[in-house]
């Protein structure tokens, strides 16, 4: 309810962060700020502690947005594959705690250790971020401007990043004082660069749904057994308000007069960089090529080049000579060259040469080229008439911005301070209450295809108590805020419209386990000494073969190779079998026969520090668990969970 609201910081903090600017100060802000920029919002209120770490409380208001921001971050890497039952889960509760539990401890162990941060290291690293530059230059009004409006104070601000600094501090000491071993490369090389031979039968579902037969007192059983899962989806239609950049940029017309200083004002804009229209003809190198074919190449390049030079017509050489199909049709015109365009040594060429001049072989990725420069277009200045729209778009732009960082707050405080109508806003900011279409807590269209609006809706503050919704983000430069509309709450469908689906999904499953059966039989008939060739033939599946190399494995193959490269080496000379599930409910029986591990030596340097890197931070990663771990075993840890 609006208690909640009070309370619920970070969100008020999104709502009012627009722009990449201010977006950046929240990213800097909400993780120390989750934990420790909040108390003094809270004084007066009645403190409901859900744990106490070492005496350290860690109160209701906080641990509520730590959940909302947890929330926040799944929905928008997950959208709708994200199960709404996941929020409401103990689980996903206890480790929104745990993390704080863990921000508590590390903090002040931090602090135990004397970790700290200057002053002059403090502002020297505050001065550098570019969000709180103007022309280059550090600006102070600008830097407390920018807080101000998402709701930080400077000594907030300054005193998150300490607490934060010294918290990296720590975590980098631990996890940068691992170290590997030139044996520990080289074990991990060999096993990364292994190759395995080894052949595979598939069974799949589609295999055995000849064999199965659902009766219709499956179906009823499976009806009645699963009835919530045959039902129409509970749905919801919102009206909403939305205040945005590109809103407001429609309603905006500058004047002509106003058009025409701002293209003067900025008039270095508009420049039009030199262009070069270019024709080549290109001889190509194959990747790998050996020393022979590359010297062929460049002398059969080297003469298209004289002949052109001699005043032979380059059209025409192009046509019959440039192994570029897609410019030789066209005499070899590659049309108006921009810098940034072309693979660098052909740019490189093309704007070093003079109009109508023909070079030597130029040497690219793709072969030898011979490049005419048939015309030279200067750098100019676009007339007004040319970019007159982008101006005008660029100012509409502008003042839209600058009318949402004024309204935004207006927006936030009307829809709060009428929670039971969306149209004291609507009149106030001249804003249409729009209405959505129906959608459901997985799928919707427009503003209900995103996932973080859908949870909103369906939360209680929409749903049950009808209240205005908060205000949500839609990306950094639209705020939306909701209330119910319609809804419709799941029903059960009759079982005559799903007995199909109903006989479908028992067929699969039947079939399913079928697969499992047959491929489980064979692997049990191999290790019993069954012979692979006699064995496989009797299934009638056909034999496929792994590639040796895991990173080679594509499709199938790459669910097959994970059981093959984590299955144990054969002993013996003997061969190894195994099966297991892979994706699509099929099961995949294998045959090892060999392995051979990689050699370390013939790794190049680079890939060796890339795996020696990545054997470096995973096992910091290690040291650093391993020492959370610790922190939490000494420590007097105290959870409510009454309150969770």
């Amino acid at each position: 309810g609006p208690a909640h609201r009070e309370s619920a910081m970070l969100s008020q903090i999104r709502e009012r962060a627009t722009g990449w600017i201010a977006w950046a100060i929240v990213i800097l802000i909400s993780i120390p700020f989750a934990l420790w920029g909040i108390n003094s919002y809270f004084e007066g209120l009645t403190q409901v502690n859900v744990a106490t770490v070492d005496g350290e409380e860690i109160d209701y208001q906080i641990y509520q947005n730590a959940l909302s921001e947890r929330r926040r971050v799944l929905l928008q890497s997950l959208g709708s594959n994200v199960d709404p039952d996941l929020f409401s889960s103990e689980e996903f509760k206890r480790q929104v705690l745990d993390g704080l539990i863990d921000d508590v401890l590390l903090t002040e162990q931090a602090s135990r250790y004397g970790y700290r941060i200057s002053d002059a290291q403090l502002a020297s690293w505050i001065q550098s971020l570019p969000q709180f530059q103007r022309d280059g230059a550090f600006n102070a009004e600008l830097y407390a401007d920018t807080l101000s409006r998402v709701g930080y104070t400077v000594a907030q601000f300054e005193q998150a990043q300490r607490r934060q600094s010294t918290f990296e501090q720590m975590r980098n000491g631990l996890t940068d004082s691992a170290f590997v071993t030139d044996a520990d490369v080289d074990s991990m090389l060999a096993l990364l660069y292994q190759e395995r031979q080894a052949d595979y039968v598939l069974f799949t579902p589609e295999m055995f749904t000849g064999d199965v037969e659902v009766a219709d007192a499956d179906i009823e059983t499976e009806y009645e057994t699963n009835k919530s899962r045959y039902r129409t989806p509970e749905r919801l239609r919102v009206e909403y308000l939305e205040l945005s950049v590109d809103g407001l940029a429609e309603g905006i017309e500058p004047n002509e007069e106003e058009l025409r200083q701002l293209y003067e004002e900025n008039i270095g804009r508009y420049r039009a960089p030199e262009q070069r229209r270019a024709s080549h003809i290109l001889i190509t190198v194959a990747e790998g090529a050996d020393d022979e074919a590359v010297q062929s190449a460049l002398q059969r390049a080297e003469e298209l080049s004289a002949l052109a030079r001699e005043g032979a017509d380059f059209a025409e050489l192009a046509r019959e000579n440039s192994q570029d199909t897609g410019s030789a049709q066209q005499g070899g015109d590659l049309g108006v060259i921009n810098r940034g365009v072309m693979v660098e040594p052909f740019e490189n060429a093309v704007f070093s040469m003079s109009e109508g001049e023909i070079s030597e072989p130029v040497r690219s990725p793709y072969g030898y080229h011979v490049i005419k420069l048939s015309e030279l277009v200067p750098e100019r200045v676009r007339d007004f008439d040319e970019v007159r729209d982008q101006v005008r778009d660029q100012e509409r732009r502008r003042q839209a911005e600058s009318q949402f960082i004024d309204l935004s707050e207006s927006f936030r405080n009307l829809v709060y301070e009428r929670p039971d109508s969306l149209q004291p806003a609507s009149d106030e900011l001249g804003l249409e209450i729009k209405q959505s279409d129906w959608f459901t807590r997985s799928s919707g269209d427009g503003i209900a295809a995103d996932a973080r609006l859908r949870e909103i809706a369906f939360g209680e503050e929409v749903l049950e108590q009808e209240l205005n919704s908060e205000v949500v983000e839609r990306g950094a430069n639209a705020l939306v805020a909701m209330r119910r509309l319609e809804h419709a709450s799941a029903q059960p469908r009759p079982l005559d419209e799903v007995r199909d689906e109903i006989r479908e999904r028992l067929e699969r499953t039947q079939a399913a386990s079928l697969a499992v059966k047959k491929g489980e039989e064979l692997v049990a008939a191999l290790l019993a000494g069954g012979e692979w060739a006699t064995l496989v033939a009797q299934t009638g599946r056909e034999v496929e073969v792994l590639p040796a190399r895991r990173r080679d494995a594509v499709g199938e193959a790459r669910d097959v190779a994970a059981l093959v490269f984590s299955a144990p080496a054969p002993q013996g000379g003997a061969p190894a079998f195994g099966g297991g599930a892979i994706a699509g409910e099929r099961y995949a029986v294998f045959r090892l026969s060999g392995v051979t591990l990689g050699n370390p030596e013939q790794v190049d340097d680079p890939e060796r520090e890339r795996v020696a890197g990545a054997l470096q931070r995973r096992r910091g990663f290690e040291y650093f668990l391993s020492f959370q771990t610790g922190l939490r075993q000494r420590a007097d840890i105290k959870v409510y969970a009454e309150q969770l």
